[in-house]
């Protein structure tokens, strides 16, 4: 049974970072709007061609997969764009032999990486009186990989107009605008970057705007709290005590 899976459902997408690659510009692109994944495992295929070949080369055997992928259809409202995640599997579905070979990153909720090549058959997009939604079928081609699980060293936190300085304190008056805080991680490349943040007295300052890697601290009333950021991976903790003067 895959990672996530329940009696056969299909995978809660919820915390999961589903990406492409784009050959383009050599960069992963995350797919937005996702909002179910099903991967089925099939029997065992054949990769290569018979020892009798001219090319000598084995028969390789192996279980091959399905994936497909759900969502909602999303749209810049500025710009009237499409997600390039979604925009690029697209681009991948109209195209034929290499053209359509697209490389897909799957990061679980806990950091496990898997990375394989596939090809994407079937792209769709649908409207009701509500929203637009679309999907995606794709084939694994080839072995995945999956790289190594980096464990968490350390974290600490910087403001977002000052990102190469670490904080532990922080001076705030009430009518301020909130304060972004960036949660970082060491090493950079730590395979689960989620973090739990807990504030010992809200009715000072509240935390607001909780995303990937930042939160929004804003003043509430004169007052002290102090603001503690853990990983969930190896519980690395730091804090900011925040002062709220009038």
């Amino acid at each position: 049974m895959s990672r996530g899976r329940k009696r056969g459902c299909p995978v809660n997408i919820r915390n999961w970072v589903i990406e492409i690659f784009d050959y383009s510009v050599d960069e992963w692109v995350r797919i937005f709007g996702l909002t179910s994944m099903d991967r089925t495992t099939n029997g065992n295929s054949t990769d290569g061609s018979s020892e009798t070949d001219e090319w000598e080369e084995p028969f390789i055997t192996k279980r091959s997969s399905d994936l497909s992928l759900e969502g909602d259809y999303i749209e810049d409202e500025t710009t009237g764009e499409r997600d390039p995640g979604q925009d690029l599997l697209n681009w991948y579905a109209e195209n034929v032999g290499c053209e359509n070979d697209a490389t897909i990153r799957m990061t679980d909720p806990y950091g496990h990486v898997k990375v394989a090549d596939y090809v994407v058959t079937k792209a769709e997009d649908s409207w009701d009186s509500e929203k637009a939604s679309c999907s995606w079928d794709l084939e694994q081609i080839g072995e995945p990989e999956y790289p190594a699980y980096v464990h968490v060293q350390g974290i600490c936190v910087t403001e977002l107009t000052k990102p190469d300085t670490q904080i532990t304190e922080m001076e705030m008056k009430v009518g301020d605008p909130g304060k972004v805080i960036v949660v970082n991680f060491t090493p950079e490349n730590a395979s689960n970057k989620r973090f739990k943040v807990h504030n010992s007295r809200q009715a000072f300052a509240k935390v607001t705007s909780v995303t990937e890697n930042s939160i929004t601290l804003l003043p509430v009333s004169a007052g002290e709290t102090v603001v503690k950021f853990t990983s969930v991976n190896q519980a690395r903790t730091c804090q900011i005590r925040v002062r709220v003067a009038e």
